[in-house]
């Protein structure tokens, strides 16, 4: 825990936040979360995709530890969720730093009386191992009556300080709080801060859609499903072209639409999605398009087999999704099926394009999807990962040649319509 502790802080160099600034005794407290002014909270806030994505990975890599730090109260995905509502409004945020600095005495016993019931629902489990299930209703009970406690205990602060107080405590609630919890979270937690992503997601394709029109693709395709077959997900080398130039702007647009519907990111990951990797993967085709280009044209005659690892992984993903509703796996026990599933397919997806492509093609084949493994299943799969995921199976060398190739022939081509040009021109001189 405290390698991973230590991990955590690095992630803060790792995205550029200076972690002094942020874990210094003057931010010690909750309530500076995002430091002690406007800058640092707009630093911090910025870069804070990139910090809360480095720290998952610390963390997923580690098999077993996101259920270990859960028994402790901690949730990453549910901090870095609140987060972005204290973002979402500096100002009130920064008006209510002075005021949170010098808790209540009610307060402190909020705070306490929460502190020691996650201490002994812990070792309760420990001791008498209590089920996951068992856990996390003792555990969603205590973090509710705190929000309670919680919000009556500021008597001298701003009330917008103390609103956005109570939504970011809400949204620190884990998912499993809202799922199973949400007629008392009703009560204490204001409607924009219940997490409902199964009511929203639907919004989310549709909202995907607009960031996208402009380049007329396929939004469920960006929505990283293992059994998406992604060879042609930047559409044809114009639309692709096209794509790269503005894939910032994309980028920014999906990251508003899937933060618009809270919880999205935990929903969509049972799938295989995590945004940053699939930016990552994306930026990759960017810089090599000759060689997209050549897999979107010999992919074709390797689609029979595509459509057998499709139809697998398609039969496999749904028995897994049956299986997690009707024996209630916990998080960790399905993603450790889930990667064994993603992996099996990604081997299959990638032999399918053997017999109709080329080296080069497979290699930048091989490398996309190695861009979005899930970090999770890096940690579960980590030998197949290794094996896969190597620089000596991305073919760079082979790319390299192709782009060359091609830029010479498109430079011979571009002289050669330069002549032609010239040419004409000589003519019309000489006819008129």
């Amino acid at each position: 825990m405290l390698t991973m502790q230590s991990q955590f802080t690095k992630c803060f160099t790792k995205s550029g936040l200076d972690p002094q600034k942020y874990f210094s005794g003057q931010a010690a407290h909750k309530g500076s979360l995002l430091g002690t002014n406007r800058a640092l909270a707009e630093d911090y806030c910025s870069k804070r995709h990139q910090l809360y994505e480095c720290m998952r990975s610390v963390m997923h890599q580690c098999p077993g530890a996101e259920e270990t730090m859960a028994m402790t109260g901690f949730d990453l995905v549910a901090m870095e969720r609140a987060v972005g509502i204290l973002c979402s409004d500096i100002d009130d945020y920064l008006d209510g730093l002075k005021c949170f600095e010098k808790p209540s005495p009610q307060a402190q016993t909020c705070m306490a009386n929460m502190g020691k019931s996650i201490t002994s629902l812990s070792a309760r489990q420990l001791s008498q191992g209590i089920s996951m299930d068992g856990f996390f209703n003792d555990f969603c009970k205590i973090r509710l009556d705190h929000v309670k406690c919680d919000n009556n205990a500021w008597p001298t602060c701003n009330k917008k300080a103390i609103n956005l107080k109570r939504k970011f405590e809400c949204h620190l609630l884990p998912y499993r709080c809202h799922s199973v919890n949400e007629g008392e979270i009703r009560q204490v937690c204001p409607e924009e801060a219940i997490i409902q992503p199964d009511k929203c997601i639907k919004n989310v394709k549709n909202d995907m859609k607009k960031c996208l029109t402009k380049y007329d693709l396929d939004p469920e395709i960006f929505l990283v499903n293992i059994t998406h077959d992604r060879t042609n997900i930047l559409g044809s080398r114009g639309k692709a072209e096209k794509f790269c130039r503005e894939k910032g702007g994309v980028f920014k647009c999906m990251q508003s639409v899937l933060e618009s519907c809270h919880g999205s990111n935990e929903f969509l990951e049972f799938w295989g999605h995590q945004q940053l990797q699939l930016e990552s993967a994306i930026n990759l085709l960017c810089k090599d398009l000759n060689v997209y280009d050549r897999g979107v044209k010999c992919t074709n005659d390797a689609r029979t087999n595509i459509n057998v690892c499709i139809a697998k992984t398609e039969d496999d993903m749904w028995r897994l999704q049956e299986k997690r509703m009707t024996l209630r796996m916990s998080t960790s026990d399905y993603f450790k099926q889930f990667c064994l599933i993603r992996m099996e397919h990604m081997k299959c997806d990638i032999d399918a394009l053997k017999s109709s492509c080329e080296k080069a093609v497979i290699g930048l084949k091989t490398e996309f999807e190695c861009n979005i493994v899930q970090d999770r299943c890096k940690g579960f799969q980590r030998g197949e990962v290794v094996k896969i995921c190597n620089e000596n199976n991305y073919a760079k060398s082979e790319r390299l040649k192709l782009n060359s190739s091609n830029s010479g022939s498109r430079i011979m081509t571009s002289a050669i319509l330069g002549i032609m040009s010239f040419l004409v021109s000589a003519v019309a001189v000489l006819i008129f």
